[in-house]
């Protein structure tokens, strides 16, 4: 399996080796994915936070006996924002995985084209 630290370290090291493999580059198709991914985890943590922030709001004005049904309404959003932000994130490893393991290992530097 190839390693996505070293691909987003040197892309064109990997394009080299499977061209020497005669199979197309696919770094630039593996850093796409790659920050897609890092993006919807980094907004599915922030509405993580949002959705823990709102939730204590509720819970102070329930205490003080007020009405919180306008911030359960966002807490609702929130959830299902970010069940569709966890299939997509599903689904967007599962590719990236695919790709990784499927493709074969580079050669060594001394190998000749």
């Amino acid at each position: 399996m190839l390693d996505l630290e070293n691909i987003r370290q040197n892309p064109e090291r990997l394009d080299e080796g499977l061209k020497k493999r005669g199979i197309e580059p696919l770094a630039q198709k593996i850093l796409v994915l790659d920050k897609e991914n890092r993006a919807l985890k980094t907004r599915l943590q922030t509405a993580q936070a949002s959705r823990n922030d709102i939730s204590k709001q509720i819970g102070d004005i329930k205490k003080s006996g007020g009405n919180a049904d306008a911030l359960t309404a966002q807490v609702a959003a929130l959830k299902e924002q970010m069940a569709k932000d966890e299939a997509e994130v599903e689904k967007i490893e599962g590719q990236l995985n695919e790709i990784l393991v499927s493709t074969p290992n580079i050669p060594a530097e001394d190998v000749p084209f």
